[in-house]
């Protein structure tokens, strides 16, 4: 297996460069034993697009939360990206962005109503600055 250097993303051996994002590819360093090689997507990448450690934890968790509904289709998760493209990676119908709302709600006490008001314009980066923010406030 390879990995992409970028976002992490396994590939087959044969493959030269990304599918998602371009970048070249490195050896993947083989699965530990009793592992599942795909038990679930990695979003530590995200970490390198935020400033504070703060915001980088915050990131992961949602990135996280993100990942248990949409899968592998979180390696296209940037800090640019919309809601509404996020929105449109959980597939047709209310289920799992209802899901989703709860799970928002839940692990960082946001109201998915504003996500879903502002999704055109509410990037991933908006989001987890506001989630950041909310809970680092001083008390």
């Amino acid at each position: 297996m390879r990995r992409c250097t970028y976002c992490g993303k396994e590939h087959d051996d044969d493959t030269t460069a990304c599918v998602i994002d371009g970048q070249p590819l490195v050896a993947a360093p083989p699965t530990p034993e009793g592992r599942a090689k795909h038990s679930k997507p990695a979003v530590e990448f995200i970490r390198l697009f935020f400033k504070s450690p703060a915001q980088e934890e915050c990131a992961v968790r949602c990135a996280q939360s993100i990942a248990r509904i949409v899968g592998e289709r979180i390696t296209l998760l940037r800090p640019d990206t919309t809601w509404s493209e996020i929105l449109e990676w959980f597939g047709p119908g209310v289920r799992n962005a209802a899901l989703f709302a709860a799970v928002l709600r839940q692990e960082f006490g946001s109201d998915f109503n504003e996500v879903l008001r502002n999704r055109e314009f509410m990037t991933f980066r908006d989001f987890v600055e506001y989630v950041c923010s909310r809970e680092h406030r001083p008390a």
